[in-house]
């Protein structure tokens, strides 16, 4: 059931192309928001206990949903696990993403591309065209695990509640830095960020290790092991990895801008997509895992 809804779910990410409008999850923040107006219990630890409780309901409840789903037959607990997969993933689809942000620089439209790498690239766009390309391919590499790999890891490995979960909890923080954005960054946040880096790191350094599977095997392995280790270091393990995978050189601020280290970029990740999906259907076959 679960390499199933996968497919099912990678399918419709690939060929329907409207589906990020409804990944927004904009119930969470109705109840994160309800949540906060109703905490009466106040100080740092007040709002940790705020944060365990928005994230836990809803991640009890689709666990509840899941079982109650799975006594119904196969059919209603897949269509319940792909749905819940499919929203997930994201927000955004990193291709497609990607792919408008190259179209907008080609035409020139410098303010159309800064739009939509929003969520891909943060800091402030350097002058230098080649330093802007950079950016977007080890981007594409450091976000191709929250958007896709994390939560696939923990859909296969606990179900549907477990990759909604990994799901919300970026999208908390996301919320708190919003809040707390130009002051000194709060303890809600600095946990929330463990939190989710904790369940980044193991689908960080197989992603990292897939990486190196299908590049060169030598070079990012060789970054794999000085960076690995740490769930504080899970972006340097994968931008290095990847960088060196798909054999990325030092920037030349005066050379030519090329792009097609970011398509190296994103072919990569559909790579290790590909070696993920070959691993998961050898566990299915050799009945490590259910179907």
């Amino acid at each position: 059931m679960t390499l199933l809804a996968i497919f099912i779910t990678l399918g419709v990410e690939r060929f329907y192309r409207s589906l990020d409008q409804y990944r927004n999850l904009q119930w969470f923040h109705l109840w994160s928001g309800w949540i906060e107006r109703h905490r009466t219990l106040q100080g740092e630890w007040g709002e940790i206990a705020s944060a365990a409780l928005t994230l836990l309901v809803p991640v009890v409840i689709v666990q509840q949903m899941a079982e109650w789903m799975a006594d119904g037959g196969w059919l209603p607990e897949l269509l319940f696990a792909t749905l819940i997969l499919v929203l997930s993933l994201g927000p955004k689809d990193l291709r497609r993403q990607v792919e408008q942000v190259l179209e907008s620089w080609a035409r020139d439209d410098v303010e159309g591309g800064v739009l939509h790498a929003e969520g891909l690239i943060e800091e402030a766009l350097p002058e230098h065209q080649p330093t802007v390309v950079r950016q977007l391919a080890e981007a594409v590499l450091i976000e191709a695990a929250p958007r896709l790999f994390t939560v696939l890891f923990w859909f296969v490995l606990l179900g549907p509640a477990a990759g909604l979960l990994v799901r919300v909890s970026l999208l908390l923080e996301e919320q708190k830095r919003h809040e707390g954005e130009g002051e000194e960054v709060p303890l809600i946040i600095q946990r929330l960020h463990q939190l989710n880096q904790i369940l980044a790191w193991p689908a960080v350094h197989l992603l990292a290790l897939s990486y190196a599977m299908v590049g060169d095997f030598s070079a990012a392995f060789r970054q794999f092991q000085r960076h690995a280790g740490s769930w504080e270091k899970n972006s340097e393990v994968l931008q290095e990895s990847g960088a060196e995978a798909i054999g990325l050189q030092p920037v030349d601020e005066e050379g030519a801008v090329d792009s097609q280290e970011v398509w190296d970029a994103l072919e990569l990740v559909r790579r290790a997509e590909v070696v993920w999906i070959t691993l998961l259907a050898a566990l299915v076959l050799g009945g490590v895992l259910q179907s």
